[in-house]
C-alpha cells in the first residue's frame, strides 16, 4: 500500500515495513520510481501488509496484490 499519510494508518501499519506513505507529490513521485525498480522490497511490504490486515481482520474491498 502506498498511500498519503495519516495518523491513522500510519498506527495501523508501521512505514516502510507494513506500508508506505507519501507527504507531498515529490514524496509520491519518488516512492513510486523507488518500487517499481524494487521489485522485493515492495513485495516485502505488500505480503507484509496483507497478512496485517488479514490478522486484524480489517475488512478490504477491490484489493489486489501483484
Amino acid at each position: 500500500m502506498l498511500c498519503e499519510y495519516s495518523d491513522d494508518l500510519n498506527n495501523i501499519f508501521k512505514e516502510g515495513i507494513e506500508a508506505e506513505y507519501f507527504r507531498n507529490k515529490e514524496e509520491m513521485i519518488d516512492k513510486i520510481k523507488f518500487y517499481l525498480s524494487n521489485d522485493e522490497k515492495r513485495i516485502r511490504i505488500a505480503n507484509k501488509g496483507y497478512k496485517k490486515l488479514r490478522k486484524g481482520k480489517h475488512e478490504v474491498i477491490g484489493v489486489r496484490l501483484h
